[in-house]
């Protein structure tokens, strides 16, 4: 629809969300093949406010709506009304992400002080753990960025204002290690993780920012052959990493045996 805002999509099921110029929060049914229209939609229930951040359930089941008034869980089909939990007690809630099939973890910020994510089991509303990077922030910021990654045991969170992209052991839920930038406007760090590997490519506004690193130990493996690009991402096995440099597209071979490829 005219003035919609994008919010987010399902990697298990054709189905997408996006929040409305009147600010409902609106799930379509993709097309069952690729190109065409929605054939189906539904209104996501119980959502009050607008809507910050969406996301869907691993099985594309469910979708978790954080609005500035509420945070709610639908079916992901018909938009029903599922759970209803409480926002975060730290700050404005910022970012949502499904950590397994019943954790949330919601990120949330304040004018000062610090930033963090409340993680959150959804079949009971406890919040099971508070994370708050250890590097304190040069301003007020918000966690703009959450990596859900159960298969290692992380989630990994970066803070706006402060360059910083903090892991965390979903066992103990502590910290196991911290990358950081140095402030220099990181407010879009983003952690992506290559497909079947323990890799990570975290990209920010500037190129200064991309890097791939070692998910289990926070140890940067490669800077200079990155130099330059933004977006950072990979295929499944580190085959091809890809990104942006000057505008153009760039894929580089994983394994750094073959030269780069700018499109």
């Amino acid at each position: 629809p005219a003035g919609s805002k994008w919010l987010t999509c399902s990697t298990a099921l054709p189905r997408f969300v996006v929040l409305t110029a009147r600010g409902k929060t609106v799930i379509f049914q993709g097309p069952a093949r690729n190109g065409g229209n929605a054939t189906g939609y539904a209104r996501a229930k119980g959502a009050a406010g607008a809507a910050v951040s969406a996301a869907f359930s691993p099985d594309g089941t469910r979708l978790a709506v954080l609005g500035t008034d509420a945070l709610t869980v639908v079916d992901s089909g018909s938009g029903a009304l599922l759970h209803t939990l409480e926002l975060p007690a730290g700050g404005t809630g910022s970012r949502v992400l499904f950590h397994g099939d019943d954790l949330l973890a919601v990120g949330w910020g304040a004018e000062s002080g610090p930033a963090g994510v409340e993680v959150k089991r959804i079949s009971d509303g406890t919040t099971v753990a508070t994370l708050v990077a250890s590097t304190p922030l040069p301003a007020g910021g918000a966690v703009t960025s959450i990596a859900s990654m159960p298969d290692l045991g992380l989630l990994i969170l970066s803070v706006s204002s402060a360059g910083v992209v903090t892991a965390f052991e979903d066992k103990t839920w502590t910290e196991a290690w911290t990358a950081d930038f140095g402030g220099d406007n990181a407010g879009a760090l983003v952690t992506r993780r290559a497909a079947g590997t323990a890799t990570g490519y975290i990209c920010g506004m500037t190129t200064r920012h991309s890097c791939r690193v070692d998910l289990t130990s926070g140890r940067v493996e490669a800077l200079g052959d990155l130099e330059g690009m933004l977006g950072l991402a990979a295929t499944e096995n580190d085959r091809f990493i890809v990104g942006t440099r000057n505008g153009r597209l760039v894929v580089l071979d994983g394994t750094g045996s073959e030269p780069e490829k700018p499109r």
